[in-house]
């Protein structure tokens, strides 16, 4: 079994913003998508179009990328929405309805702040110089059947030192999180690598202090004492996780499914006449794409 690194802090319960069960049912659908996809079908959460019914999730995702600029910052995402949305109206004629708007606003922010990442990520890579990681996977063994894996994103290579970049929307923001220290020791357990450090980035500034202040970690180094505990947590969290995971797929079921998909919500995605699923809710995206 498998559990990707930027995962990790949400399947030990160390991310306040994911559920862990939602993580579950997430690796449940890598392991074993046609049984996800019958399971989801069979409670309703996924459900076919109606007769009368149209999915515009494609034009959205369509508008989305060909609006987007090659080159944006946090403070322009207001502005690109709002032409993001005008340009969908246009194309449907102005017949969209308020769903549809609502949809396409909560794909626009959610990618947004991917794709800000990313570029952000490579703008902060060649203004330090550092040796792009994102080249190669790495691994890490849990136990003989489990491991986690993924690419770091930077190498600063005079210090040795693993980079985990993260773009800030917001200037409090700006922080220590466990989560990101969960998956930047796990990339340095994965790479073999005793060190690592955690750069912010927030409107082009970039908080990057070597030591530890009252927002960022310094230089994580696992030969030091205080990291210990922190390791061996994260290990046994993840050997619990892959145990959880190993009974759902047994049982072929969740218990805690009506907590992660609530009957009100549902269905979270259709089918159009090719069974292909669309109009999938954002927040559900990294289940259904495995599907």
């Amino acid at each position: 079994m498998y559990l990707e690194i930027s995962n990790v802090a949400t399947a030990i319960n160390k991310n306040p913003y994911e559920s862990r069960d939602k993580m579950l049912l997430c690796s449940w659908a890598r392991h074993r998508p046609e049984e996800v996809y019958n399971y989801l079908i069979e409670e309703g959460c996924i459900t076919k179009l109606k007769k009368d019914q149209e999915s515009h999730s494609k034009l959205q995702e369509e508008t989305y990328k060909a609006i987007l600029p090659p080159l944006f910052d946090t403070k322009d995402f207001k502005i690109i929405e709002e032409e993001i949305v005008e340009d969908y109206k246009r194309k449907r004629n102005n017949e969209q309805d308020a769903d549809e708007i609502k949809r396409l606003k909560e794909l626009t922010r959610d990618q947004l702040k991917k794709d800000n990442g990313n570029l952000q990520e490579k703008v902060t890579i060649q203004k330090n110089n550092y040796k792009s990681g994102n080249t190669k996977m790495y691994y890490y063994d849990i136990n003989s059947n489990c491991k986690i894996g993924g690419k770091f994103d930077a190498l600063a290579e005079k210090q040795d030192l693993i980079i985990e970049i993260k773009t800030r929307t917001r200037l409090h923001n700006v922080r220590k999180n466990e989560y990101d220290l969960c998956q930047l020791i796990c990339y340095m357990l994965a790479t073999k690598k005793n060190q690592g450090k955690i750069v912010q980035v927030f409107n082009g500034v970039q908080y990057d202090s070597d030591t530890e202040t009252e927002k960022e970690y310094g230089i994580v180094n696992l030969k030091e004492d205080k990291w210990k505990q922190f390791v061996e947590d994260i290990i046994f969290g993840l050997r619990k996780y892959f145990d959880d995971l190993e009974k759902i797929m047994l049982q072929n079921k969740m218990e805690t499914l009506a907590m992660i998909i609530p009957n009100t919500i549902r269905p979270i995605a259709k089918l159009n006449e090719r069974y292909q699923i669309c109009d999938e809710k954002i927040e559900y995206k990294s289940i259904l794409k495995f599907l």
